[in-house]
């Protein structure tokens, strides 16, 4: 018995010495440092862990042992600095025991990887365009893993039509900068009043994720604001009033005047969007739309407002119905019908206009009554801003629309690039003159040596009678694969309408085959002609594809806004472009193609056959070979009158190479293998660089050498900036200058980034018998440079400088640009700002010179608000001495405005101008002395009763004349919004040589003025 319980105790003590011994084994090595599922942006990680003191320990990563070590005798051991891979990572560490067992801990960790996609959450996949709806976001960046990364990245945020509103973290990178942290880029979009659909596009680390979105109808209250006044007098003149204007103002006897104004906008009928503005006082004037421009008036107001205009319209109603992108409106509006080639029909009028369009077709028609006339101009870069000069100095002030657009130097057809520009933010222009002045320099080539034109379309004024314009165009897309449009436009014309037909259609069959074909028709006064081609696009395989095209454009066919409508016309064009990659990096391409084109009693025709063969190789660049045979017959360059037939073989190889990191090199050489009289091109040998300063932003330089002293060198910057791509954020000045008028004022847009605050634009051309290159779009020999700095630190100043210098055969140009907006304090801000050009004529003599310097201030006060004051200075020089009899103008302007409130009830109204003008023309010479004096005291006696009185005075001091006026009102607010007014009013026109006015007006009047709101007409229930 005694036995059997001794048996059972030893039997419990080994179990428990097992057990023991198992729990010690188990905790023999730990891993402290990472931790479990821990995640990390850093490759080279420290492992931490303890263990029994002096025992051997290694550690193994991903199952590899990659270093070894001894316990310390504190019980810890460590690896530091151990390499891991981007991923996911097992961490293992064994202690060997002097018995020889070994045991082990394992951790799971991960190292993030570089970012491979980027998740968008957003409220709603809609916003109002109301410009203040706002839409929050975030974004989450993964690696290939599928690991969210928490930090060390910045996410770009480009939105079409939408404003980020947190803080650009970097004001010089194209896009909105936004930092990841912990994991997510929380971001806020901003409306604006655009309606229609909107692409958001995030990127990182080259890798981009774009969001569809629509921004719809916003809902807004209706609302209704409004006035009326009617004004009874009785004038009594003396001298001669006849032929003055308005004849009310002048006339004697009773005369009456009147007029409303009234803007409402608001819901009705549900969700349809209702704008009406009404002014009886709104002429038909010779301008279309209106927008803010920086030069009238004042350029600084003092303050960060922006003026806008809802309403676009020039005639005296406007009223526009609309309900997300369709709509029905009667004001100012551009045709934009733009999809089709031939039958594109883009112009500016006054009148009625109906939109409608969903998500597979569109429709669109208008009808105005007009008599002015379209023109298109292309004008080719100099490589300078400016000034570039319009055929016609009559445009209609706002009808303009203008695009660089760069063309295939072989192929004139092919658009590759179009930049649309706006007013004032990228463009200055004189409409009297008919002259253009670009914030930046316009390319004559681009880096490919593409030709670069500007293109200008605007309305003429004209002195023929009213015509009815009436036009539409519609499409629709069946089964999402056929595409047909139609397009008619009519223009009532003596003796003969002008009459413009078109229709289009598109086949999609999956991705392997598209069909495009299009044609037009035009009828003017003595001809008809047509338009139409065909492309397709064949590509079975994604290692094949086949394009081939025709195209023919008749010599009678007429379409003044058609793109390149004046180069197209008369020609005939058809070929073809294989593009094979039978391995991986190796492209082999063919292309073949004809042109012929009839221009006056010359008919050119060329013809070019090439095989070319491209090899990407380790290093990150390219190699080419290019066999062509081009054959020439037209006009000889170098003698216009004759005809020129010859042909050449030519051998072109060119290789692009990566030197180091953003930085590559491009080699190219040109050969005549064979040629007939004349080489078509000339032997070539060039070398390029270009330099990636940013993922949007590069310079390149290139330097090439024909045969026969012909040369090309170009050295500039390369942007791919989003021409959508807000950046007034940087020129914004608080309590001086919003950022919009800022940039329109003195704003350069550079992209070149030198350091934070300082940024630049550079273009240096020189272009050397390069019309000796016959089969391509020719450019004369010139050189231009052009270099210009923008300053914009974080302190209250903005300032660019920009020089620019042109040489050709005809001029010698030189242009220089400055401006400058600081905030001294507070209460006090200057602007100046300054353009000269100077135009040597080498081809007649003289030369042409224009200037234009601007400075003024803003007085606003903080802390008090009884007086403020705004005043500019502006200077102006034309001089032409090149046309015959030579022309001198030149005028310094000064005017000033303050408002003073010396009592809550009582403010005073002053301004004064000032203009100096000189002039000469051939041996005559003229100038002018005038200014304005303008007072205007307001006392409110009571709310209801006020006291008003106005005094005018405008001296032609050279003549010794003066227009002098006053007036005096008194005011009884009798009714609420309504104001009876008793007045006296008197002007004349006196010369102060003579004794007695030579005219004079006066006499009392009353005015009734109401103010009125839509609940004055019970119009809420519209909403």
């Amino acid at each position: 018995m005694m036995m059997r319980m001794r048996r059972t105790t030893y039997a419990a003590i080994l179990m428990c010495g097992v057990s023991m011994l198992v729990a010690r084994a188990l905790s023999q090595i730990t891993i402290v440092l990472p931790h479990e599922g821990s995640v990390s942006a850093f490759s080279n990680q420290a492992i931490v862990g303890q263990s029994i003191p002096n025992m051997p320990v290694r550690l193994e990563v991903n199952g590899v042992t990659v270093d070894s070590g001894e316990v310390r005798l504190d019980g810890v051991f460590e690896f530091l600095g151990v390499p891991c891979p981007r991923g996911p990572v097992t961490l293992k560490t064994t202690v060997r025991m002097k018995n020889g067992n070994e045991y082990s801990a394992e951790r799971n960790m991960h190292i993030f990887g570089d970012p491979s996609s980027i998740a968008v959450d957003l409220e709603s996949d809609e916003i109002q365009a109301n410009g203040n709806s706002m839409l929050k976001g975030n974004a989450t960046v993964f690696d290939r893993w599928k690991v969210k990364i928490q930090s060390g990245y910045f996410v770009t945020i480009n939105a079409e039509s939408l404003k980020v509103v947190e803080e650009d973290a970097d004001n010089n990178t194209p896009g909105h900068q936004l930092k990841l942290v912990d994991g997510k880029v929380p971001f806020t979009l901003q409306s604006t009043d655009y309606v229609g659909p909107i692409t958001l596009w995030l990127s990182t680390n080259s890798i981009t994720t774009k969001v569809p979105l629509f921004a719809i109808t916003p809902s807004v209250p209706f609302m209704l604001v409004g006035s009326a006044n009617g004004t009874l007098k009785n004038l009594s003149t003396t001298g001669e009033t006849t032929g003055l204007s308005p004849s009310e103002d002048f006339n004697a006897g009773l005369q009456k005047q009147g007029r409303v104004a009234a803007t409402a906008r608001g819901n009705v009928f549900g969700n349809y969007l209702l704008t009406l503005s009404l002014d009886t006082d709104r002429k038909l004037q010779e301008r279309i739309f209106r927008d803010l421009d920086p030069n009238s008036l004042y350029s600084m107001y003092g303050d960060n407002s922006i003026v806008t205009y809802d309403v676009q319209s020039t005639s005296p109603l406007y009223a526009k119905l609309e309900k997300n992108q369709s709509y029905v409106m009667y004001g100012d509006f551009n045709t934009q019908l733009t999809k089709n080639e031939f039958s594109a029909y883009n112009r500016s009028f006054t009148g009625g206009k109906l939109h409608l369009q969903n998500a597979d077709a569109s429709l669109d028609m208008f009808g105005t009554m007009t008599n002015r006339k379209v023109v298109q101009e292309e004008i080719r870069g100099m490589g300078i801003s400016g000034y570039y000069y319009l055929r016609q100095n009559n445009v209609v002030t706002g009808s303009e629309k203008i695009r660089i657009e760069v063309r295939n130097r072989f192929r004139s057809e092919i658009v590759i690039s179009v930049k649309e520009k706006a007013r004032y933010s990228d463009y200055e222009i004189d409409y009297i003159q008919g002259s253009l002045y670009f914030k930046q320099p316009v390319p004559s080539l681009d880096d490919q040596n593409n030709p670069v034109y500007i293109v200008v379309s605007y309305e003429a004024n004209s002195n023929t009678p009213d015509n009815l314009v009436v036009g539409g165009a519609g499409e629709v897309t069946l089964f999402d694969a056929l595409t047909l449009g139609a397009t008619t436009v009519v223009e009532n014309r003596e003796p003969k309408n002008y009459v413009l037909l078109g229709s289009n259609a598109s086949l999609k069959l999956g991705s392997a085959m598209k069909l495009h074909g299009e044609a037009a028709r035009s009828t003017d006064v003595n001809t008809k002609g047509g338009a139409w081609k065909i492309e397709s696009e064949f590509t079975p395989a994604k290692v094949f594809s086949l394009r081939p095209y025709y195209r023919k454009v008749d010599r009678a066919f007429v379409n003044a806004t058609q793109s390149g409508s004046g180069r197209e016309v008369g020609t005939t064009k058809y070929g073809t472009t294989l593009l094979l990659e039978p391995l991986s990096g190796t492209v082999v391409s063919g292309d073949f193609y004809n042109q012929t084109q009839e221009q006056g009693s010359f008919a050119t025709d060329i013809r070019s056959l090439s095989g070319t063969v491209q090899q990407s190789l380790w290093s990150g660049g390219d190699i080419a070979v290019k066999v062509e045979d081009v054959k020439y017959d037209g006009e000889n360059p170098e003698a216009p009158s004759q005809n020129l037939k010859t042909h050449s073989t030519l051998l072109s190889s060119k290789m692009r190479t990566s030197i180091v990191e953003g930085l590559s090199t491009t080699a190219e050489y040109e050969h005549n293998l064979e040629k007939g009289e004349k080489e078509v091109r000339p032997d070539a040998v060039g070398i390029g660089l270009e330099y990636l300063v940013t993922k949007e932003v590069s310079l390149y330089a290139q330097q090439k050498f024909l045969e026969g002293q012909g040369q090309l060198t170009t050295v500039g910057v390369n942007t791919k900036v989003n021409e959508g791509t807000s950046v007034y954020g940087r020129y914004e000045i608080g309590n001086t200058i919003s950022g919009e008028r800022n940039a329109a004022t003195i704003g350069l847009k550079n992209t070149l980034k030198i350091v934070d605050e300082l940024t630049a634009n550079f273009l240096y051309e020189k272009t050397k018998n390069l019309s000796k290159r016959l089969a391509e779009a020719r450019t004369d020999d010139h050189d231009a440079v052009s270099l210009s700095l923008e300053y914009l630190p974080a302190f209250p100043l903005r300032a660019s400088v920009k020089g620019e210098y042109n040489e050709d055969a005809n001029n010698l140009r030189k242009g220089f640009d400055y401006g400058v907006t600081y905030r001294l304090f507070n209460d006090f801000s200057i602007v100046t700002k300054g353009t000269s050009y100077l135009a040597e004529s080498r081809s007649q003599t003289g030369y042409t010179k224009q200037a234009h310097y601007l400075l003024g201030f803003a007085f606003r006060p903080v802390d008090f608000n009884w007086l403020n004051m705004i005043a500019k200075v502006e200077h102006k020089v034309q001089d032409n001495q090149v046309v015959q009899p030579t022309d001198y103008y030149r005028a310094t302007i000064a005017s000033a405005h303050a408002y003073v409130e010396p009592l809550p009830s009582f403010e005073i109204g002053l301004k004064y101008a000032l203009k100096n003008a000189f002039e000469t023309l051939g041996g005559d010479s003229f100038s002018t002395l005038t200014d304005f004096i303008l007072c205007r005291p307001q006392y409110d006696v009571t709310n209801w009763l006020n006291v008003a009185g106005e005094l005018r005075l405008l001296r032609q001091r050279g003549a010794n004349d003066m227009k002098v006026g006053y007036s005096g009102e008194l005011g009884v607010v009798f009714v609420k919004n309504t104001m009876l007014s008793f007045g006296y009013n008197f002007q004349a026109y006196k010369d102060r040589d003579l004794v007695e006015y030579i005219y004079s007006v006066q006499g009392p009047y009353v005015t009734v003025r109401i103010k009125f709101t839509e609940e004055l007409f019970g119009l809420n229930a519209l909403e």
